[in-house]
């Protein structure tokens, strides 16, 4: 056989392989359309049934991604909630703190200014025993 002579057989055999197949697909919707005629309340209700399990499984899946997203934004909030909880702790110890420094440097103050106080009267009253001591007894 020549080369031309095989082109023409394969080209045959895949003409013969392509028209079977199409008979057979054309054979099987045609079983298709008359068990379809024949059955049209079964056929449209087992459509109807395909269709609710496909929207149970896409109901499921967006209600176990709604979940997810529920669950991260849960532990977001816990996580900002105990940021903020040790924040305000935080602010409470130093408020404390300088609250506690501000009554230590007023009571320093205080008994600076008592001190201050106590010098100024020690003056005074050494001042005035010693204008006593300078008058002349009379």
């Amino acid at each position: 056989m020549t080369k031309s002579e095989l082109v023409a057989k394969q080209i045959r055999e895949m003409q013969r392989l392509i028209e079977s197949q199409d008979k057979e697909v054309s054979d099987m919707l045609k079983r298709h359309d008359l068990h379809r005629e024949k059955n049209t309340a079964a056929y449209w209700e087992q459509r109807r049934e395909k269709q609710l399990a496909e929207l149970k499984k896409r109901h499921v899946m967006e209600r176990d991604q709604l979940k997810g997203i529920h669950d991260e934004e849960y532990h977001d909030l816990a996580i900002i909630h105990s940021i903020n909880r040790d924040a305000e702790i935080t602010e409470k110890a130093e408020k404390n703190t300088l609250n506690r420094n501000l009554e230590e440097r007023n009571h320093k103050e205080e008994l600076e200014r008592e001190k201050t106080l106590l010098e100024k009267v020690r003056e005074m009253v050494k001042r005035k025993f010693k204008t006593k001591n300078r008058e002349p007894e009379m």
